[in-house]
């Protein structure tokens, strides 16, 4: 995994992602979607994640862990 990187830089429209669980799944996939997330990765099955305007990561471990980037309960309620 930690060879990717190589991988990127020297092909495009090449990916390697984890095998993560259904639920961190749906959390990575609806994240990459949300416009206030300027970055979204995955290390080790964790969820890393920056907002549009900070440089602090802000790790997802479990839905409640998306109240603290400002995601209201209509957002999260998918999760559970």
């Amino acid at each position: 995994m930690r060879a990717k990187r190589i991988l990127k830089t020297k092909r495009k429209n090449v990916y390697i992602d984890e095998d993560l669980t259904p639920l961190r799944a749906k959390m990575f996939f609806a994240l990459r979607k949300d416009p206030d997330v300027s970055a979204v990765w995955t290390i080790d099955g964790r969820i890393h994640c920056k907002m549009n305007g900070k440089d602090e990561k802000i790790i997802i471990d479990s839905p409640v862990d998306l109240f603290t980037i400002g995601w209201s309960d209509d957002k999260v309620k998918p999760f559970y």
